[in-house]
């Protein structure tokens, strides 16, 4: 039950994280190379994905009485996705932001 920060700079291409019963919050550098792909498992916590409003996201999740939120603009199924979010839901949220 704790909370962490991360930022995904340059570098980051593939993020690999599991939270359980905590929260991430993940910032994106508007930077970054694309595409960087997140590989989150979520039980019974909170992802919240800070991601520059011109990105475009795509997402492949299982969602067990949890929830994926994404603002509907950023998810043009013709554009190539900037960010690919994709793991599995439980009890929990994963949120994507514009900043």
């Amino acid at each position: 039950m704790s909370s962490s920060n991360h930022y995904l700079h340059q570098n980051d291409k593939n993020v690999n994280a599991d939270v359980v019963m905590g929260n991430l919050n993940l910032y994106v550098d508007e930077n970054a190379n694309k595409p960087i792909t997140l590989n989150l498992d979520v039980i019974m916590g909170n992802v919240t994905v800070y991601v520059p409003a011109s990105w475009q996201v795509a997402t492949q999740t299982a969602n067990i009485m949890g929830a994926t939120k994404i603002p509907v603009e950023m998810t043009d199924y013709a554009a190539q996705p900037d960010l690919i979010i994709k793991g599995d839901v439980v009890m929990g949220s994963i949120i994507v932001k514009q900043v």
